[in-house]
């Protein structure tokens, strides 16, 4: 029992500088379960009755994440990435943009595994994909200017700029600098 609370509490000591940052990249029954079971030091039955997941399946989800946050935190040195924007070239697989799990999901699904091949693909067609949607398309748009890309660059060039349907979205306006 020793050995489990030494590991909790060592990987507790390891992500609490990037506590603020995981909210940002978790989404919130993923945050939750995390921060449940290292800083409120809940059990799997415990969380799992909270969230109406069984305590296996939290289990899973939390094994899961502690293996895509030690990926980030090795990979980058934070949650994020933020300050190792340059290490980021063309030939860059997908995940290091830090995209959330259900964007990234969506390109892996359409065979996008680096940012090359981005380029087949215009903001319309990563729009069209399952599980993007226009709040994913913003964000999707939102994280590669933070990571210093022009999205006009990165995907293929527009013929229109407008996306009508079901909720219209002027591209042209969502690619611009800020």
């Amino acid at each position: 029992m020793h050995k489990l609370q030494d590991q909790k509490l060592k990987y507790k000591e390891k992500i609490s500088p990037f506590i603020s940052e995981l909210r940002k990249v978790l989404n919130p029954k993923e945050y939750e379960i995390i921060y449940d079971y290292y800083f409120k030091n809940k059990t799997m039955i415990q969380i799992g009755q909270e969230i109406g997941l069984r305590p296996g399946r939290v289990r899973e989800i939390r094994v899961e994440q502690e293996r895509r946050i030690d990926k980030l935190i090795d990979q980058f040195g934070s949650i994020e990435g933020k300050h190792d924007f340059k290490s980021i070239n063309f030939d860059s697989k997908i995940e290091q943009l830090i995209l959330p799990r259900r964007i990234e999901d969506s390109l892996k699904r359409k065979n996008i595994h680096e940012l090359s091949d981005l380029k087949k693909y215009s903001l319309k067609d990563i729009y069209r994909l399952r599980g993007v949607g226009p709040k994913g398309l913003k964000i999707f748009v939102q994280v590669i200017k933070n990571k210093g890309y022009d999205p006009n660059k990165l995907l293929k060039e527009l013929d229109d700029y407008l996306i009508e349907y079901p909720i219209e979205i002027d591209l042209k306006k969502l690619t611009e600098d800020d």
